[in-house]
């Protein structure tokens, strides 16, 4: 899927093959998986990957890294401690439009 000059490249990554996300850059976690946020946190932070969801009990508890929600209002949270574990840096543009946690 082309966005802008990049390529974007999307493969579903079963939460039983975690091992498949190494080379990845971004994970997106989605809602219905908190028994398994942990083993996404820890696959996600052993390969460097950028985990973005809806779910924001995920990015409160650290184990996600962005959190996107539309209600009642649109709201984009980070967790700055789970950002560090990735390796994940973000403009400050970026930073002064999100709630960082």
């Amino acid at each position: 899927m082309p966005v802008g000059g990049a390529v974007i490249r999307t493969r579903r990554v079963p939460v039983n093959a975690l091992a498949d996300l190494h080379g990845m850059r971004f994970a997106f976690v989605t809602a219905g998986l908190k028994s398994e946020h942990d083993a996404i946190s820890a696959a996600a932070t052993r390969e460097g990957v950028l985990t973005i969801t809806s779910d924001r009990t995920c990015v409160q508890t650290g184990r996600c890294v962005v959190a996107v929600e539309s209600a009642p209002r649109v709201q984009i949270t980070v967790n700055r401690a789970a950002a560090r574990a990735v390796k994940a840096r973000f403009g400050s543009a970026f930073l002064m439009l999100v709630k960082e946690i």
